[in-house]
């Protein structure tokens, strides 16, 4: 689990054109790149008005994250400090490396965000699927790929349908290790106004109520290295999921230390043990 300042890197991997099957998503990505959308998940959510399952789309996302505003324009609370700040910084770095990458121009708005002293647009949490299981995952992917490359319909069926039902495992898995997260470790402070105890402010905490967008990644890169100019980095099967939490109204979300389940560290390890779990289990 990390602090997220960017809300640009997980659309740079996301396909933006029409909508396909699981199978496709996984071809795309594993050929040239291009993830699936995101789909939104947890009781913050559907008090926004949208649904869990529900595919993410820029606007929304851009605004509960960026803004602290819901999908309406309806303020949450206060907007992220130092935003301002942190884009004017990023123009400069950027103006001192006008050929920087897209990697390197990531780098570049985390460096400003830093410097900015920007508060955090939401909570970064990633699960890794053992690779046991991403390969099981694609293998169906691959022969699903190969069907459509020979002309066999019956075959390309069957084993799109199959990437689609082990698609549904890992979210079913997620949303397990999440709902285990938001019962176990996910409160926010409620400070109380006015109201001293021995000189220091009192409040209470709430259950979060976080509203999360989930992303679903098939494949990663073979090495951190940048490839030479003009050559694709070669990739290779990972399924992952990628996460943007927090809690609204509150500005972020916060996991209380002292919670049923430990430390605040605690909740997100426990989550990710049983996410990568449940596929395992669900496959044997």
């Amino acid at each position: 689990m990390s602090k997220g300042y960017d809300l640009d890197y997980i659309w740079k991997q996301v396909d933006r054109g029409p909508v396909k099957d699981a199978a496709s998503y996984y071809i795309q990505a594993s050929e040239s790149g291009g993830e699936p959308p995101g789909r939104w998940w947890g009781p913050g959510t559907r008090a926004l008005g949208l649904e869990p399952g529900q595919t993410v789309e820029r606007e929304p996302y851009d605004r509960l994250f960026g803004e602290r505003k819901a999908p309406d324009g309806t303020p949450l609370g206060r907007p992220p400090n130092s935003g301002r700040k942190a884009a004017d910084l990023y123009a400069v770095l950027l103006a001192a490396e006008p050929h920087a990458t897209a990697e390197r121009r990531r780098d570049l708005r985390l460096e400003a965000a830093k410097q900015a002293r920007q508060g955090p647009l939401f909570f970064d949490l990633t699960i890794s699927l053992s690779k046991s299981v991403s390969i099981f995952h694609a293998s169906r992917g691959e022969n699903a790929r190969l069907a459509r490359q020979a002309g066999d319909t019956d075959g390309d069926r069957y084993w799109s349908a199959l990437v689609t039902e082990v698609d549904d495992m890992i979210y079913q898995a997620v949303h397990a290790g999440f709902g285990y997260f938001q019962r176990e470790a996910g409160y926010t402070p409620h400070r109380i106004p006015h109201t001293r105890v021995h000189g220091r402010q009192t409040g209470q905490w709430h259950e979060a109520d976080l509203a999360v967008a989930h992303w679903l990644q098939h494949t990663s890169p073979t090495s951190p290295r940048r490839p030479p100019t003009g050559m694709a980095r070669p990739r290779t099967p990972w399924a992952t999921t990628s996460t943007s939490a927090l809690s609204p109204p509150s500005c972020p979300s916060t996991w209380k230390k002292h919670s049923p389940a430990g430390s605040a560290w605690n909740g997100p390890l426990a989550m990710t043990a049983t996410a990568s779990r449940s596929p395992a289990s669900a496959g044997r």
